[in-house]
């Protein structure tokens, strides 16, 4: 049995000592990117509940819309006032 050399030797453990640095921040990123990837799916979830809620108030703004052509004709509304300007 023979040995290696004192550089031999030092150079295997700096090689393992790098290894072990990348296996560490591999590990690190893959939970950093496992989190996020929560986070996503949580934002994905609420954006898609508002794009629903839209798309009820746009029904909503249509359903009134239509109400108020019935009662009052085509025109425009002062949102401050409330006042209706008949469209000519």
């Amino acid at each position: 049995m023979s040995n290696i050399t004192p550089e031999e030797l030092k150079d295997v453990n700096e090689l393992r000592s790098k290894v072990s640095t990348v296996v560490g921040e591999v590990g690190q990123i893959t939970l950093q990117k496992n989190l996020l990837q929560e986070d996503i799916n949580v934002l994905e979830n609420k954006l898609a509940e508002s794009i629903v809620r839209f798309k009820e108030l746009l029904g909503e703004e249509e359903k009134l819309v239509k109400r108020l052509s019935e009662k009052y004709g085509i025109g425009s509304i002062d949102f401050e006032t409330g006042e209706f300007t008949p469209e000519k």
